[in-house]
């Protein structure tokens, strides 16, 4: 409860006003009246700093004023602070919490916070108009998206079922599909940043629609097909010592100067040994003793085990030669496997033709030993081991090709279903990337 207003200064008519000791202290009730301009509105205003507890006016900054309550002194340093409770009906009061321009049926809005509150209702309502019509366009558009997705998905399911009703005719997923598993099959497997990695080649396309057509085929052997090298490089030693072997013997210069002759006469001395001969079934004259021993001299048991040698190791040569013959036509393979076949085998044919030609070379220097088998002949190279390598990579693919049309021709049914998901992917990929679906 205010007691007294003991001093007021610089504010309105008061500008140095202090309670004498006649004044009375207020009462519970209390009826303050003057002449106009006698200072009641500006009374009013002081109660209002302390209702308010708000900064004073910039007009009022100089004023001073001190109150004595039941609460203790209240002033202009520490009014903001006070606990005491101040109603103020004035002008002010009127002005800032009486809306005159908007009685509705005689009612009055009486409170600032309400007329606020009213103000930014109507604020409200009115951009809600905006964002009414903005709803709207909104609602337009996606109607208008989701018309276009919907057409897009049913033209899609559409082609995709074309497509594969031509490939197989069997697969009931595919032969009864629709844009609800398309839809399906976009949310589980697509997503946007992937949708370039899930494109074929149209080679890869090509090869992978080929592949699943509903047609088993049967297993294939693997090849054996390759070189130990080990194996090689002992026949190219023993070769080598057979090139190099020197004869001794009482030769016979005239079948040492003539190959041919001296292979005819060997020949001929087999067969008059043969059939215990003494004529010449040549000439039908007699063969003396002294002529037989000098050429069984000459044609010795080393001549005859090195003639065998050479022999067995060209046979062992010939037999060792690869044939093309050993490489199966591709069109037993499934044809997705055809193209890199035929690659390997080509490949395989050169380096086929790069080592029969070195055993050749080896045939052929093992033939100049035979035709006179008391010559040196130069060795002969071994075969590269980078070359045999090279060989046996091209086999091991070859049978890895293999195995892979095995495994699928095994499990037909289930290498199917992947294949097929490949190309429903790729379908599904071009069309959503052509559409802009996650952009749209």
């Amino acid at each position: 409860m205010i007691n007294s207003i003991d001093r007021i200064k610089c504010l309105g008519i008061f500008k140095d006003y202090v309670v004498d000791s006649s004044t009375e202290d207020f009462s519970k009730y209390n009826l303050i009246y003057g002449w106009n301009g006698s200072g009641k509105t500006t009374l009013s205003k002081l109660f209002a700093f302390l209702e308010k507890k708000k900064d004073i006016s910039p007009s009022y900054s100089d004023c001073e004023f001190k109150i004595s309550t039941s609460l203790g002194v209240v002033d202009q340093t520490n009014y903001k602070d006070s606990s005491l409770s101040v109603k103020v009906f004035n002008e002010d009061f009127i002005k800032d919490n009486i809306d005159w321009n908007n009685v509705v049926k005689s009612l009055l809005l009486v409170s600032e916070e309400k007329i606020k509150d009213r103000d930014e209702l109507n604020k409200k309502k009115q951009e809600k108009v905006k964002y009414d019509v903005l709803i709207d366009s909104l609602k337009k558009d996606h109607q208008i998206l989701s018309n276009n997705i919907e057409a897009f998905l049913s033209s899609t399911a559409k082609s995709i079922k074309e497509k594969f009703r031509i490939i197989d005719t069997s697969d009931k997923y595919y032969f009864n599909y629709d844009k609800a598993k398309l839809r399906s099959f976009i949310n589980s497997n697509l997503k946007v940043q992937e949708i370039q990695s899930l494109l074929m080649s149209e080679e890869d396309l090509n090869a992978v629609s080929t592949s699943i057509k509903p047609d088993v085929l049967d297993y294939i052997k693997e090849v054996n097909l390759e070189i130990d090298f080990l194996l090689i490089e002992e026949a190219n030693k023993k070769i080598n010592s057979l090139l190099k072997t020197n004869i001794v013997s009482k030769t016979i210069e005239h079948l040492l100067l003539h190959s041919e002759i001296s292979e005819w006469v060997e020949k001929g001395l087999q067969i008059h040994t043969e059939y215990n001969k003494s004529i010449c079934e040549f000439c039908g004259c007699e063969v003396k003793p002294e002529r037989i021993e000098n050429l069984n001299n000459h044609f010795n048991k080393d001549y005859k085990e090195i003639k065998i040698k050479i022999e067995a190791a060209i046979k062992w040569l010939n037999e060792s030669k690869i044939s093309s013959e050993s490489f199966f036509d591709e069109h037993i393979l499934y044809p997705e496997l055809r193209k890199e076949y035929l690659e390997i085998r080509s490949n395989t044919f050169d380096l086929i033709e790069k080592i029969n030609n070195v055993l050749n070379q080896w045939i052929h220097s093992l033939e100049t030993k035979r035709e006179n088998p008391f010559d040196e002949v130069a060795e002969v190279d071994l075969l590269s081991k980078d070359l045999i390598e090279s060989y046996g990579n091209c086999a091991k693919t070859i049978n890895q090709l293999i195995k892979k049309h095995n495994c699928k021709t095994e499990n037909f049914e289930e290498e199917l279903k992947v294949l097929k998901q490949k190309l429903e992917t790729h379908y599904a990929a071009v069309a959503v990337q052509d559409f802009n679906f996650f952009i749209t």
